[in-house]
């Protein structure tokens, strides 16, 4: 998941199809290249302080996007054992 303050918490709540269609446009039909093509966003924006909050301000609807998905298919994400 990529973090983001509570603060954005107001902005959107999109259901999983909603987010899944922003990040698959994101990624030109694919779902998990607009996944990585985001998450190597958040990190070249890892910094601390004012950058990390340009970045969760300028990306908010991305992020918030990023995290459903991730959260409903973490299990596909997650090492074998």
């Amino acid at each position: 998941m990529i973090y983001q303050d509570d603060f954005y918490d107001y902005c959107w709540a999109p259901t999983y199809e909603e987010a899944a269609e922003m990040l698959t446009r994101r990624g030109n039909g694919d779902l998990l290249a607009g996944m990585q093509q985001l998450l190597k966003i958040s990190e070249l924006n890892e910094e601390e302080g004012e950058q990390a909050e340009a970045f969760q301000s300028g990306w908010r609807y991305e992020i918030r996007a990023y995290n459903v998905v991730f959260e409903n298919m973490k299990k596909l994400f997650e090492v074998a054992k």
